[in-house]
């Protein structure tokens, strides 16, 4: 996952969370339980008896709607908890093909258990005719897709943003991550990110200090995952480093230029170098609106 973010820069673990999803693993779980009904036989589906391959593509073309609507709603849900934008449409992709993947090899097990499919040599399955060999893996595909259509409340409550289910982001995760996400952008809003400004708006340091919180919050909490944490961490010293420089400006009033151009100033001196390189990290940003 390319991405220019510092702080996906410096943890390979929180790089691997936002492209693969990892925190959100347990939606391919619940969204892979309702195909495992067609293994205890409650739901049953009938398929044309066709030798054909091309008889499946109609069904193919019918199950594009339910995978959108899949897609989309792993889509909304990962935005409530992920804090950062970075890779957003990578890890929903990641994890509604891995949903598809778990839901098809239930289905084929189910198949294998109730006798439907068996298990042939790799020599013999590669002898038989491709539409025998290629049947099996289509049919369990198409009953993973309906499983989802015919079978879905338990899934439609998992990725509801106040679920709290296990294995899922909790309900107060969701809520500091909004908090903090509504902080920064109130704090990204602000006009010293685009011109030199002298006078400092109270909303500016009542967010900063609100998210400085929330992070040191997020960051102590030991039900979450250690490069969440870490995030965190980071996040929380350059927002107290924003603190320091908006009370420099207050006391000593120097350029805003100093800490939120593009270009380093010369001059600076190494204690206000590395302040300005700690605040300018959070104009870099991408946050899920």
């Amino acid at each position: 996952m390319a991405t220019d973010n510092p702080y996906l820069h410096t943890n390979r673990w929180q790089r691997l969370d936002h492209a693969l999803g990892l925190r959100a693993w347990g939606l391919v779980l619940y969204g892979t339980l309702p195909a495992s009904l067609f293994g205890l036989g409650v739901l049953r589906i009938t398929l044309l008896d066709s030798p054909e391959l091309g008889s499946f593509v109609p069904f193919f073309l019918v199950g594009i709607a339910p995978v959108t609507v899949l897609f989309l709603l792993v889509h909304e849900r990962l935005k409530a908890w992920y804090l950062l934008r970075d890779g957003l449409y990578v890890r929903t992709m990641f994890l509604t093909l891995m949903i598809l993947l778990f839901s098809t090899i239930v289905s084929l097990a189910a198949g294998h258990i109730t006798g439907k499919y068996m298990t042939l040599p790799w020599s013999e399955w590669l002898a038989l005719a491709p539409e025998i060999r290629w049947r099996p893996l289509l049919e369990s595909a198409l009953l993973g897709i309906a499983a989802l259509v015919g079978s879905s409340t338990l899934f439609l409550t998992a990725i509801k943003e106040e679920s709290g289910l296990p294995g899922l982001p909790s309900t107060e995760f969701v809520q500091c991550i909004k908090s903090l996400r509504n902080a920064l952008i109130v704090i990204k809003s602000e006009p010293i990110w685009q011109t030199p400004q002298y006078e400092v708006s109270p909303s500016l340091s009542v967010q900063t200090q609100s998210a400085k919180e929330t992070c040191l919050q997020l960051a102590c909490k030991s039900s979450f995952a250690p490069q969440h944490s870490q995030l965190c961490k980071e996040l929380a010293n350059d927002l107290g480093a924003l603190e320091s420089a908006i009370r420099k400006v207050a006391r000593t009033s120097p350029k805003w230029s100093d800490y939120f151009a593009h270009e380093m100033p010369p001059g600076l001196n190494p204690n206000d170098q590395a302040l300005r390189t700690s605040v300018y990290k959070l104009a870099k940003v991408k946050l899920n609106a």
